[in-house]
């Protein structure tokens, strides 16, 4: 049972009983399952089962494929159990359903963005990732790397000294 301390007092107080007998409480599961059951049906709630996990799935699958941050991946999906009146399962399920959707996601886009080029240019890509005998470094981080030493100053450059006044 998750106490939230700040209800748990407002509710202590407005009853006339001590905040510490919450624990009595939590000892009868079933009285709480009831009561759970009561407040859900009095707000008009829906419980989280198979088919809101599968609907949350798929809706986290397609915001992943727009969004990446976590965070408001998280706050998207708790919207979209808002708006069809579900009851928010545990934060750490949530969170695991999220990030399998996410990685789900990404995995689509690349495999999407691999099949759309042609097989010589994904073979080129392949090769320019490859670390050769002897080298210590793949084509591509050779490309992405600082030079070692500057060049000369392009011819422009020196245009660009001398502004009109």
């Amino acid at each position: 049972m998750e106490i939230n301390d700040e209800l748990l007092s407002f509710v202590a107080v407005q009853m006339n009983i001590d905040s510490e007998r919450i624990s009595d409480y939590a000892s009868w599961q079933h009285t709480v399952s009831e009561h759970q059951a009561r407040i859900q049906q009095y707000l008009g709630l829906r419980p989280f089962d198979l088919d809101e996990s599968n609907a949350l799935e798929r809706f986290a699958f397609e915001e992943s494929c727009r969004l990446e941050q976590t965070a408001l991946l998280l706050a998207r999906a708790q919207e979209f159990l808002k708006e069809r009146r579900v009851v928010f399962p545990a934060e750490s399920a949530l969170l695991r359903l999220v990030g399998e959707q996410k990685k789900l996601a990404h995995e689509s886009i690349v495999t999407r963005i691999a099949d759309s080029f042609p097989s010589e240019m994904a073979k080129t890509i392949n090769r320019l990732l490859d670390v050769q005998p002897g080298e210590t470094v793949s084509a591509l981080q050779k490309i992405k790397a600082n030079p070692a030493k500057s060049s000369a100053p392009a011819p422009w450059t020196r245009l660009c000294t001398k502004w009109p006044q």
